[in-house]
C-alpha cells in the first residue's frame, strides 16, 4: 500500500525532470537553429510589429501576402511578448524566446497532469516522452508563431477542466483561448460530446450552447477590436495543395509522422473507452477536417490539439493490445 504513492510520487518527480530537459532541448538545439536563428530575428520582429499596431508593413499588400491571412486577431501573446520587452528591457526576439520556453514547459507539465488522473503515472509518462519525442516537427514550416504554444497549454487546461466539470474555470479558460488562437472557439463541442449520456439533455446542450456562444463573441468582440486581416480562402486550392503535399512525401508526411501511432492505437481503443474518450475522438474528427480545408495540413504546429484529443482512446487502445486485465474489467461492466 505504500508503495504506490511512492511510485506516484517518484513518477511526477521524473515528470518534472523530464519537463526541463525535453523544453531546454528543443528551445536551444531545436529553435535555436530554426525559429529562433539570428538570420530571421528581424522577420519576426516585422511580424510583431504588424500584429501590434494592426499595419502591415510598407510595400505589403494584404495580410495574406506576408503569409499571415487571419493572424492580427491572435493578439494576446503579443502583447505579452510587448510588455516583457517594455518591462524586462529584453528585445523582442529574447521576449519571444522567455515566452514560449515557459509556455512549452508549462504545456509538459500540464501533459502530464491531465494523463496521470484518468491513465495512471506509466502512460502519462509515455505520453510526456511521446510529446517530446514528436515536438521537433512543430517547429519546422514557419519562422513567427508564438502563440502555438501558449495555445497547447490553454488546450491542455481546458481538457482538464472538462474532465473534472469545472464548467466555470472552462469558461475563463476559453476566453482567453480564444485572444491567444481561435481555434479552440470550436471546444466547448467537447462538453456536448463527452456528456451527452451522462447528463440531463437540457442541462448539457445548454451547457455547450453558453459556452459556444461565448467563445463565438469574444471572437466576434475581437474582430470588431482588431479589424481586417481576414481575406478569403479558397477551400479547393488548399485542399488540392494539401493533398499534393501528401503525395510528393507521404512516408515522410510530418502529420503520418506525429500521429500514426496515436492513431491507430486510438482506433483501437475506441470501442472500449469511456465517454470522455470517445468525445475526443469526436471532436478530433471535426477539427481534424477544419485544419485540412482551412491550413497547411503538413504543419504539425498546428495540429498539436489532435494529439491531445487522441491521447485518452489510445490509452484504450494500448491495454487492448496488451489483453490487460482492465479490459476484460471494463467489457464485463459492459
Amino acid at each position: 500500500m505504500q508503495m504506490a504513492p511512492r511510485a506516484r510520487q517518484a513518477a511526477g518527480m521524473l515528470a518534472l525532470a523530464l519537463s526541463v530537459s525535453i523544453t531546454f532541448t528543443s528551445q536551444k538545439w531545436v529553435g535555436g537553429t530554426s525559429i529562433y536563428a539570428p538570420e530571421l530575428e528581424e522577420k519576426r520582429e516585422v511580424m510583431h510589429t504588424a500584429i501590434l499596431y494592426n499595419e502591415l508593413p510598407d510595400s505589403v499588400e494584404s495580410w495574406s501576402s506576408l503569409g499571415s491571412n487571419g493572424l492580427n486577431a491572435r493578439v494576446l501573446t503579443v502583447w505579452i511578448a510587448e510588455g516583457i520587452h517594455q518591462v524586462a528591457g529584453l528585445p523582442i526576439h529574447r521576449s519571444y524566446l522567455v515566452l514560449e520556453t515557459a509556455a512549452l514547459l508549462l504545456c509538459c507539465l500540464l501533459l502530464y497532469a491531465f494523463l496521470e488522473p484518468y491513465t495512471g503515472w506509466p502512460f502519462a509518462l509515455g505520453g510526456l516522452l511521446y510529446w517530446g519525442s514528436i515536438l521537433s516537427l512543430t517547429y519546422a514550416n514557419h519562422h513567427f508563431h508564438p502563440w502555438d504554444k501558449p495555445s497547447i497549454a490553454l488546450w491542455l487546461l481546458a481538457l482538464i477542466c472538462t474532465r473534472q466539470r469545472r464548467w466555470w474555470s472552462l469558461a475563463a479558460v476559453l476566453v482567453v483561448g480564444v485572444i491567444t488562437k481561435y481555434d479552440i472557439l470550436v471546444f466547448p463541442a467537447l462538453v456536448f460530446l463527452a456528456y451527452r449520456r451522462s447528463e440531463p439533455w437540457k442541462t448539457n446542450v445548454l451547457r455547450t450552447a453558453g459556452l459556444l456562444a461565448l467563445t463565438v463573441s469574444t471572437f466576434l468582440v475581437l474582430r470588431w477590436l482588431v479589424p481586417g486581416g481576414f481575406e478569403r480562402r479558397d477551400v479547393v486550392s488548399q485542399v488540392m495543395t494539401n493533398l499534393m503535399v501528401l503525395r510528393d512525401g507521404w512516408y515522410f508526411y510530418p502529420p503520418f509522422l506525429a500521429f500514426g501511432i496515436p492513431a491507430v492505437l486510438a482506433a483501437m481503443g475506441y470501442s472500449i473507452a469511456d465517454p470522455f474518450a470517445k468525445g475526443c475522438i469526436q471532436l478530433a474528427v471535426l477539427v481534424g477536417l477544419i485544419l485540412f480545408l482551412q491550413t497547411n495540413f503538413v504543419e504539425v504546429r498546428a495540429e498539436v490539439p489532435l494529439l491531445l484529443l487522441l491521447l485518452p482512446s489510445a490509452w484504450y487502445g494500448l491495454l487492448r493490445l496488451a489483453a490487460t486485465p482492465a479490459v476484460r474489467q471494463i467489457r464485463d461492466r459492459r
